[in-house]
């Protein structure tokens, strides 16, 4: 089971859990998906905005992305 499969499976179990959110975020820039880590970092920001390790790598994965907020 990959880390993502692994990650997924926690996130159904405990889905409002930021940790989990965030982890999945990470793993898909590592798998170079851009777009899935997109989302789960704006999901976090919208769901818990205090997640303050969010924004950093939010911000550079846009400036990855050619996105400038």
């Amino acid at each position: 089971m990959s880390r993502i499969d692994q990650l997924l499976k926690f996130h159904e179990e405990n889905p409002g859990d930021s940790f989990i959110r965030y982890a999945l975020a990470l793993e898909h820039i590592k798998t170079g998906d851009l777009d899935k880590a997109l989302v789960y970092f704006e999901q976090l920001v919208a769901h818990d905005p205090e997640y303050v390790g969010t924004y950093y790598h939010l911000a550079t994965l846009y400036v990855k992305m050619g996105n400038r907020p």
